[in-house]
């Protein structure tokens, strides 16, 4: 007699997951998965069916632990990477959003939850503030854009939405211990800008780029 196995529907909520590609990671990992069809990949969040006569759901989990993805399951847990995905979104979708919101707001619209309660979520599990993290981001992008070498300080600034050339290189100075004229010549005498990072999330495959 032949089983016919009606595909089940599963979403993961994932911690480590902060850049486009920890998106293509998984995309191109699941192809070689059998019984395993995602549905939707996005930063945080994964959506897919799967076939129970070939795999279980902790055989799923264990697939993205390879990857040094882990499925979240505290509640508290699930909204710190909720507002880890929408921080770095706010980052990453340009200068519309960093023009027409407030960081506050954005996050707090986003994700339905008052921002202080957000702010006390994030402070707690990443041992820092929202507002340096996002200090942190945006240098990132700052350190991107003068790799690139395609625009000057100038347009740099003005796209990443810093009031001045002046403040963005005195920024830059103090969490890097450069300058990012310094920077462009010597980029490995720059000092990590969130040394967090290693600690609370997964940064292995994934960096912070669109």
């Amino acid at each position: 007699m032949i089983l016919h196995h009606v595909n089940q529907q599963l979403k993961f909520s994932l911690q480590g997951m902060i850049g486009n590609s920890c998106i293509k990671l998984i995309e191109y990992y699941f192809q070689s998965v059998e019984g395993v069809q995602l549905e939707k990949v996005e930063l945080g969040k994964v959506s897919l069916s799967y076939d129970p006569g070939l795999l279980t759901p902790s055989e799923i989990e264990n697939h993205f632990a390879n990857l040094e993805f882990s499925v979240v399951k505290d509640r508290q847990e699930v909204l710190f990477e909720e507002l880890l995905t929408a921080i770095i979104t706010f980052i990453n979708e340009g200068n519309y959003l960093r023009r027409h919101y407030k960081n506050s707001d954005y996050l707090s619209d986003k994700l339905a939850v008052p921002y202080n309660k957000l702010s006390k979520v994030f402070s707690a599990r990443a041992g820092i503030t929202i507002e340096r993290f996002l200090i942190f981001l945006k240098l990132e992008k700052v350190k991107e854009k003068l790799l690139e070498d395609q625009y000057t300080l100038g347009e740099i600034a003005e796209k990443l939405n810093y009031s001045s050339v002046h403040y963005l290189s005195n920024q830059f100075k103090k969490y890097t211990g450069i300058s990012p004229r310094e920077f462009k010549k010597s980029p490995e005498k720059c000092r990590l800008t969130a040394p967090f990072f290693t600690a609370k999330f997964h940064t292995k495959n994934c960096k912070f780029h669109k």
